[in-house]
């Protein structure tokens, strides 16, 4: 009998030896029931091959105490069936949150996410499709001047001291080879590759989006055939750690658009990791644009944003003429959020409804702007921000930033034509920064203070104003501005026009009540103060003064006391 002992939430592996090998993961099975002494609480965990005569169980505990496992074998797992030991969980030591608090879950009727204890989680993602290309061991030939011994790293360092929550991946660049429906002893090796980006993403306290095994196009009869091994194989190597399911990339495109001979086959996969993953961890499907596909369907786009505002190499048009549609996975069992592919404009008034088709339509789900355009590929500095904000505004719970050379690091996808948001141009040369310029960009840490901002009051109670204009009513030349409230304790709105307009006026306000009123630079991070006795009138209204930047600029009112 084997014994380990990790501490709670930390993935440990359970160690196990055949008398014989597989060819490939189709010969045989492994399940290891772990029961709680002290609690009685009992979880299935699937192993897997790791090659040669070895398994393994990679298992988090959810619960401190001993844990017991026996051991069940199918196929040609030959020697395996009934071996059992225990696993001794120790209270966590560290301080950070997602171990302290526990994996990210989804609950009926939040739209947001809440760690294990129940505390509110906020997402702040940064993209990487290609992470498996990121070099791990070496600083790679982008790293310019930055002295470092890992690319990757180094990215995820900065990112979490950033105060970014959530990585954003692709099995794009991975050293496996799925297509064929088999794990052979090659792919082993590619898989034990793969974990070390996962292993380092969870040591570092960030969740992990992740989407499944291949890149969709490169799916064959092969790989639906064996996709219940391949999906079991997955849950096996990555659930025990802090993890988010995607699917596949634009997964989600209502039967319509790129890939609607795979809708089903991700929708067969969405109900395998519901049914196989013992942690439950929450399940989306990326989607396409939200010009094509949102949650409900039915928002008419054309004349706003339609999703994109920018020409697109695929399209050669603009998408505001198309009509959202209903997603194919919402009335699933095991979807429990949306990946959202929203670009909100910029340089106009943003598109309410599409916002609004996920707030009110989203059966209650959390929705997160998953994709959004990419800095330095179809916006800027300013752009990148103004979609953060205004989805934190409109409803959202989460954003996922992408930069130029790490959203997809080395990628050719559209660089040999400018891109342009209605605001900044992005030239050819633009699209050229390495990762190890953009890493350093001021970006990251304007998203700082965006969390910050957040995190400063009970964000998750926001309710959004859209254009209903219950709270804030603009004026005549105000039209671009994301606006939000919590009852009549306070208000935050987002102004991002380049000029220093007077925005309008509060409604719903205390009457009876007095106020504290500061502007805040998304760039900078610094307030000003407009006064702490700010007193509506008997109506509930207070007009807001003029901006004190010709810039995008953050509106805070709070409820004294």
């Amino acid at each position: 009998m084997q014994n380990y002992t990790t501490q709670r939430w930390i993935a440990a592996d359970i160690a196990l030896r055949a008398s014989d090998t597989i060819r490939d993961i189709t010969e045989a099975s492994v399940t290891a029931r772990l029961v709680c002494r002290e609690s009685g609480r009992t979880l299935d965990m699937p192993g897997f091959w790791d090659g040669g005569r070895s398994w393994k169980i990679r298992f988090a505990p959810p619960e401190c105490g001993t844990w017991d496992y026996t051991v069940t074998a199918e196929g040609k797992a030959l020697g395996l069936h009934g071996q059992a030991g225990s696993l001794l969980c120790l209270p966590y030591t560290g301080d950070l949150e997602i171990y302290r608090r526990g994996f990210v879950r989804t609950e009926p009727g939040k739209r947001y996410f809440v760690y294990d204890d129940g505390t509110p989680f906020f997402y702040l993602g940064d993209t990487h499709w290609n992470m498996a290309a990121e070099e791990y061991d070496s600083a790679g030939d982008r790293a310019g001047s930055l002295q470092t011994d890992s690319h990757f790293r180094y990215i995820v360092d900065k990112r979490a001291a950033q105060g970014f929550t959530v990585y954003q991946s692709e099995p794009i660049g991975a050293r496996f080879n799925v297509c064929d429906g088999r794990i052979t002893e090659q792919d082993v090796a590619g898989f034990q590759d793969f974990d070390r980006y996962f292993a380092y993403i969870a040591s570092r306290g960030l969740l992990h989006a992740n989407a499944q095994l291949i890149f969709p196009s490169a799916a064959t009869e092969s790989f639906r055939e064996h996709l219940p091994e391949l999906t079991r194989y997955w849950i096996a190597r990555y659930s025990a750690y802090p993890v988010l399911w995607t699917l596949g990339q634009e997964a989600d495109d209502a039967k319509n658009q790129k890939i609607p001979h795979l809708v089903d086959m991700y929708r067969e996969m969405c109900d395998l990791l519901y049914r196989q993953d013992p942690y439950r961890h929450p399940i989306s499907a990326h989607q396409l644009n939200t010009a094509a596909v949102g949650c409900a369907g039915g928002v008419a786009v054309a004349g706003v944003d339609g999703g994109y505002n920018d020409y697109h190499p695929e399209d050669n048009v603009r998408t505001a003429d198309r009509v959202n549609r209903a997603s194919s996975f919402r009335d699933l069992a095991g979807h429990s959020w949306w990946a959202a592919q929203w670009r909100p404009c910029v340089d106009q008034p943003y598109n309410f409804a599409m916002a609004r088709d996920y707030r009110e339509n989203g059966q209650g789900k959390p929705a997160v702007n998953y994709e959004g355009r990419y800095d330095h590929l179809y916006t800027k500095e300013f752009g990148a921000r103004a979609q953060g904000w205004i989805s934190y505004l409109s409803g959202m719970c989460g954003y996922g930033y992408g930069g130029g050379d790490m959203w997809l690091y080395k990628g050719r996808y559209a660089l040999d034509v400018p891109g342009n948001d209605g605001v900044d141009t992005v030239s050819v040369e633009d699209k050229h920064i390495l990762w190890s310029e953009m890493i350093e960009a001021p970006i990251g840490e304007q998203m700082r203070v965006l969390r910050e901002f957040f995190l400063s009051f009970d964000w998750h109670r926001l309710e959004p104003d859209f254009d209903d204009n219950r709270f804030f009513a603009p004026s005549p030349q105000t039209t671009m501005y994301a606006a939000a409230h919590i009852g009549d304790e306070l208000v935050a709105a987002y102004f991002y026009s380049r000029t220093r307009e007077r925005p309008g006026t509060l409604r719903g306000l205390d009457p009876a009540g007095c106020y504290t009123a500061r502007w805040l630079s998304p760039v900078t991070g610094e307030y000003t103060l407009i006064g702490e006795e700010i007193r509506p009138d008997g109506n509930g209204c207070w007009a807001i003064p003029e901006k004190p930047q010709a810039a995008d600029t953050v509106l805070l009112v709070r409820k004294n006391g």
